[in-house]
């Protein structure tokens, strides 16, 4: 049955709580008329909803993920997996309500993976090979830049840049002003040390100009938290070389099912 909520401090947007009835309608169309034997809310994304769901008569367990916070994410994450499967480990989308036609909101339904979270492998040094991790994680970050598009900017519908943020250097300067003068940053280092970076940005920024229009995929949330590892641990004194092989990795969307690569 359905249990227990998120801590409400942790979000971003209210927790939308769903019981086992309105779990099971949702799982319906991909999965018939199975009973839930377990759901549990997961605590790991600050904006949507996610539930790790177990059927009867079914080994593996899902997440099913309800979006609160912009209804265009469902439809986003699903062309994004698509565009990458196969070049970098993602979760498996199983099913979409992109539209949010059934329930009024898109809601997505992802096979659920097994692992470790990065931050916690890190915490536990003895048992985790740093320089795999490392090798990992890069071969993964570089797979995800491998993909370009045509300018910098947000995505719309099909991954077409829906709103552009300019060339790299206007990017750059225009995100750096924002931060320094708009929002804590300038705050937080003072006053002096402010004016000196933007004396030092305003005077390099034509430097930015040799990248020319080049724009890659990126994934603003690439951290511990929100990476996940499929690994064989081993203590150091049995083997010293512990091997990390990525299991999954979430959508650049600010949620996740967790996972190492890209939730």
């Amino acid at each position: 049955m359905a249990t227990g909520t998120p801590e409400p401090w942790t979000r971003r947007h209210a927790f939308v709580a769903l019981d086992d009835r309105e779990l099971a309608a949702m799982l319906r169309p991909l999965f018939g008329d199975r009973r839930v034997e377990s759901a549990e809310p997961l605590t790991g994304g600050f904006v949507n909803t996610n539930y790790r769901v177990r059927l009867a008569g079914l080994d593996d367990a899902f997440v099913l993920r309800s979006y609160v916070r912009d209804a265009g994410a469902c439809q986003r994450e699903r062309d994004i997996i698509a565009r990458v499967r196969g070049s970098v480990p993602v979760a498996e989308v199983l099913y979409a309500d992109t539209r949010g036609e059934v329930f009024g909101r898109p809601y997505a339904v992802m096979r659920w993976m097994e692992g470790a979270a990065l931050d916690q492998l890190l915490a536990r040094p003895a048992e985790a090979d740093p320089v795999a991790l490392a090798a990992c994680l890069a071969r993964t970050l570089a797979a995800i830049g491998s993909f370009a598009f045509p300018q910098i900017g947000f995505f719309g519908r099909e991954l077409a840049i829906a709103e552009s943020l300019g060339s790299v250097r206007e990017f750059c300067v225009n995100y750096l002003e924002s931060c320094l003068f708009h929002d804590k940053a300038g705050e937080r280092i003072g006053p002096d040390l402010t004016t000196e970076l933007w004396q030092l940005v305003s005077a390099n920024a034509h430097l930015l100009d040799v990248l020319g229009d080049s724009a890659a995929l990126v994934h603003s949330d690439y951290k511990g938290s929100d990476l996940l590892l499929r690994h064989r641990l081993a203590l150091r004194r049995r083997s010293p070389r512990p091997t990390a092989r990525p299991a999954a990795a979430s959508p650049p969307s600010g949620d996740r099912p967790r996972s190492c690569s890209m939730s």
